[in-house]
């Protein structure tokens, strides 16, 4: 028996509904833009703060996008290197790596373990 698995289409793509946002905070923005002047210094400042705020948030996202498909796409190349026998430098650079990240690893749970004693230390000499 066959079973068809159909992927229904989206309505509307990603830009068209960017495109609706964008014209609706462009007419909020215009309806609002008489009122601005009405506004006290904290609400003015709050305002510019909370744009600010969405503008570095927009560039993370955009940083932590960028970043993801870097990792997976050095992945997918460590992937292939490694299943290769050959060596090549791609995976010295991937072995390289997986040592550094295996050193900081163990660092951090030493540095971990010597926080817990010396938070132990200090609990008992106070008491």
């Amino acid at each position: 028996m066959w079973s068809w698995s159909v992927t229904p289409k989206p309505l509307y793509s990603m830009q068209e509904v960017h495109d609706a946002l964008a014209s609706i905070e462009n007419e909020a923005e215009r309806l609002l833009l008489p009122e601005l002047s009405l506004l006290d210094g904290d609400a003015t400042e709050r305002d510019r703060l909370y744009a600010r705020a969405e503008a570095v948030s927009s560039l993370l996202q955009s940083l932590g996008s960028e970043l993801h498909d870097t990792v997976a796409d050095t992945n997918q190349l460590g992937t292939a290197t490694l299943s290769n026998t050959r060596n090549t430098p791609m995976a010295t650079i991937v072995q390289i790596l997986n040592n550094q990240l295996q050193a900081l690893t163990q660092v951090e749970t030493r540095i971990s373990e010597l926080g817990t004693k010396l938070q132990h230390l200090s609990t008992t000499s106070s008491a």
